[in-house]
């Protein structure tokens, strides 16, 4: 195997960090209690690395687990890993409780933006003066900032919100040396936690057939690609984050749970490896044996039972790339054990990985009219469950979300895609969107269901709700109202120019009334079909089959990446859903099937790692190439500012005394 991560903290990367940590730490004036552990630990790697001897920059291990020093070497190597990243942690922990405690402003901005309520650093220094006024103490106001926020930096004077902010300057200068230190941890950490994956991944990969490791070739190596599709070399990331996308999960959790592991959320034991390689292997051999039944796979006792040991063999810790999947997780073809599966979603969302919701990831697809479970595979009907309705529902509303957007590189994502609707809306499964040319409003207007309204009596509906109502129903819910002729199909007849980012002139609502009201007539568009048309509109009961039949096509998708860009906004789509794989024109179709022949035997887990230099972080120089000492400036920060807050941890290593791999805390 090749592991550029183990080649850089081989070749100088551990050496400089051990010498400036050792350099601080005998000057005495380092208030990190956790850095000498730290040291040792990166030291016991630097020293189980020396054993290791590159030929042609190509590592050889018997990666296979048993006995015999090969094999031996490379679980030392590994725990080391672990030991290391662990420990790396747990500096991280102390330094950002320094910070917090140091500079409440900086931290309270961090933590608003993690859950969706950043106002700026003024905000930020609001909530922090209402706290002092209000002599709350600082974690009650931070637990209950999302929901009053608003009232808080109502109460505070613009004078002591000034002088706050000017503090917060003063705290961020300094804090500078903190900033410098946790920049290199973070550096070292992702090389260290790329080295583990590079192991493991290759232990992983050497247990399953030569078809299986084909079949899982994305998730094992996932392929770098920059905006346009066209392969990019892993080199050029400087073991950087980069955004990863996984497609449609068909239902498999160990899709996830690999997906997840190469980007730095999970550890596994030596042992865990094996039974995910086990389950690997089973899923690829069901699929390629080209079963159009997957009853018997979710009927599995011995996964089942796979999946719950494995599930002590596993930890979880923050990652190092953002992780997106595409959706249909959950109720699909290829669960297995879905309590494992829905153990690992919660503690990665917990991590900050998004789990973007499918049409299969409702609980509903599952059930009959009656409430009653189907006995359909292809939603999981056969697959091992001991959750009850209410628990899906609630596992689903706190896991998944409708849609992700990144503003710094321009991503957006959901399960089926988008399209362009009537007079100037944008159309998605949840609805339709006013189009205002900046892809943050549609971001912010489908994550909290800014649909456009809709009139509650049918004869207020304007053309362009009718458009609305008829390219958001299923042919099924269509014919139930009386409507003879497929709404796509009749929608193809409708004026050029009905479906526009642009507001229609009134000359355009004269031409589309028109041409409605060519269809006023029995089987057709009768008063009759619009009552009942927005009578169930309005009860939600069109929704859940409409989320499966709603299949926006490859040129829907670019149209919505043109119009953002006529309007100054680049615009990089991904989508899962249909039935091909296919890159171009800003749109990533990312669907588990290959496209051509069709069917089930043309299942493959897809993953895309995204490289998009503008939006990449500035790529730092080596540690190994460090002009300055970062740590030695720690001691020149105020004696008050060296407060030693206890460590968030566990006050264990990476891993226990038998072997196991611990949590680490974020």
């Amino acid at each position: 195997m090749t592991s550029n991560a183990l080649q850089a903290l081989q070749q100088g990367e551990l050496r400089v960090f051990t010498e400036q940590v050792d350099a601080a730490l005998r000057s005495g004036q380092v208030g990190l209690d956790t850095l000498p552990a730290c040291l040792t630990a990166v030291e016991a790697l630097k020293r189980d690395l020396e054993e290791v001897k590159p030929a042609n920059a190509t590592y050889h291990f018997d990666t296979q687990s048993g006995e015999g020093a090969a094999a031996s070497q490379f679980k030392t190597v590994l725990t080391s890993l672990y030991e290391t990243g662990y420990s790396l942690d747990g500096v991280r922990q102390e330094l950002k409780a320094q910070m917090a405690s140091g500079s409440p402003p900086g931290w309270m901005t961090h933590m608003l933006h993690r859950v969706g309520t950043l106002l700026g650093a003024i905000a930020a220094a609001a909530v922090v003066v209402a706290a002092a006024q209000l002599a709350l103490p600082f974690a009650i106001t931070v637990g209950a900032a999302g929901a009053t926020l608003a009232v808080i930096a109502g109460m505070v004077a613009k004078t002591a919100a000034a002088a706050r902010l000017s503090s917060y300057a003063v705290h961020w200068e300094q804090d500078a040396p903190r900033r410098a230190c946790l920049a290199q941890l973070d550096d070292l950490r992702a090389m260290v936690i790329r080295a583990e994956v590079d192991l493991v991944l290759a232990n992983i990969r050497d247990q399953l057939t030569p078809e299986a490791a084909e079949y899982h070739a994305q998730l094992l190596a996932p392929p770098v690609v920059d905006t346009s599709g066209n392969a990019v070399d892993p080199a050029r990331l400087n073991f950087r984050p980069i955004l990863k996308f996984v497609g449609d999960g068909d239902g498999s959790d160990d899709r996830g749970a690999l997906a997840a592991f190469g980007s730095g959320y999970i550890l596994f034991t030596d042992v865990g490896q094996a039974m995910l390689a086990q389950r690997l292997q089973a899923e690829a051999d069901y699929v390629l044996q080209d079963h159009s039944n997957f009853s018997d796979f979710q009927k599995n006792e011995g996964l089942w039972d796979l999946a719950d040991d494995l599930w002590g063999e596993m930890a979880f810790r923050e990652g190092i790339d953002p992780l997106i999947f595409l959706g249909d997780l959950i109720h699909d073809r290829l669960a297995s054990n879905m309590r494992w599966g829905g153990f690992i979603r919660g503690w990665l969302k917990r991590f900050g990985v998004t789990f973007l919701a499918g049409n299969h990831d409702d609980y509903r697809v599952r059930v009959d009219e009656r409430g009653q479970k189907r006995p359909v595979p292809d939603f999981a009907g056969f697959a091992a469950d001991w959750a009850t309705r209410e628990q899906w529902e609630a596992h689903e509303r706190a896991v998944f979300d409708d849609i992700y957007y990144d503003e710094k590189s321009g991503v957006i994502a959901n399960h089926q895609g988008f399209r362009i609707g009537p007079d100037g809306t944008v159309q998605t499964a949840k609805g339709f969107f006013r189009f205002t040319g900046n892809p943050k409003d549609l971001f912010e207007d489908v994550r909290n269901s800014r649909r456009v309204a809709m009139p509650e009596d049918a004869q207020a509906l304007r053309p362009s709700e009718k458009l609305q109502l008829l390219m958001s129903i299923t042919y099924g819910d269509a014919a139930n109202l009386g409507l003879t002729m497929n709404p796509k199909i009749l929608l193809t007849h409708a004026p050029a120019g009905a479906c526009t980012a642009d507001r229609w002139s009134d000359a355009k609502e004269v031409e589309i009334a028109t041409w409605l009201e060519t269809y006023n007539k029995p089987g057709y568009l009768t008063p009759e079909f619009w009552e009942g048309r927005l009578a169930m509109y309005h009860s939600g009961r069109d929704q859940l089959d409409f989320h499966t039949s709603f299949r926006p096509s490859f040129e829907d998708n670019k149209s919505v990446v043109e119009a953002f860009a006529a309007k100054g906004h680049r615009l990089i789509v991904f989508k899962g859903h249909d039935d091909e794989r296919k890159i171009g024109g800003g749109v990533f179709s990312m669907n588990a099937r290959a496209g051509g022949a069709g069917g089930n035997h043309d299942i493959r887990p897809t993953m895309l790692a995204l490289y998009v230099p503008e939006a990449a972080d500035p790529a730092a120089p080596p540690v190994g190439t460090a002009k300055a000492n970062p740590w030695l400036t720690l001691a020149s920060i105020a004696p008050a500012k060296l407060s030693k807050p206890a460590p968030v941890t566990n006050g264990n290593g990476a891993i226990d005394a038998s072997g196991n791999p611990n949590p680490v805390s974020a």
